[in-house]
């Protein structure tokens, strides 16, 4: 949305604000900003269209950074408390402890910067992701990333797959109230 000088500054700020109230926000973790990572969030973009829901606002998680905590680039996701609408999960590697990641260890260890948070755990994902409390959570990984096979189910959310990945829903509250 283009804010122009036409417009009397009190609407621009109105409508400012509107933007943001209605902006959703999307935390995309184990961003790197590669070409792979920008497709990712194209796929992403596409399927949330395709859902009606426009992404508007996104905090980057680069788990490889090095510098100061960050609010934009380095903060660790499983120590972060904030909500958010989406998550996405950019192929975040589990460890060397995984069997597949042991036996393919020589083959890629050259390749990729690996980096992991000292939280890092199968149950600690699933709770951080739960209290994320994102409508959908994007997943991109295979072997020695975190997947949905890795990740199995998150309480509170419903699992399927799709040609790129995994995605968990939020699942419908049900309603307790008997007749």
């Amino acid at each position: 949305m283009r804010v122009t000088t036409k417009e009397p500054r009190r609407a621009q700020k109105g409508r400012v604000r509107r933007l943001l109230r209605s902006a959703r926000l999307v935390a995309h973790v184990g961003w790197t900003g590669s070409r792979a990572d920008r497709e990712r969030r194209e796929i992403v973009e596409q399927h949330e269209d395709a859902l009606g829901s426009e992404l508007r606002l996104g905090v980057k998680f680069d788990l490889a950074y090095q510098g100061p905590p960050d609010a934009q680039c380095g903060a660790d996701f499983l120590r972060d408390s904030r909500t958010f609408d989406v998550v996405v999960l950019h192929w975040i590697f589990v460890g060397w402890d995984e069997l597949e990641c042991a036996r393919a260890r020589p083959a890629i260890a050259n390749h990729f910067a690996f980096a992991l948070s000292d939280q890092h755990s199968a149950d600690a994902w699933r709770r951080r992701l739960r209290r994320s409390g994102a409508e959908r959570i994007y997943v991109f990984g295979g072997i020695c990333e975190v997947s949905g096979s890795w990740l199995l189910d998150i309480p509170g959310y419903r699992k399927r797959y799709a040609s790129f990945g995994t995605i968990y829903e939020r699942a419908p509250a049900t309603s307790t109230t008997c007749g």
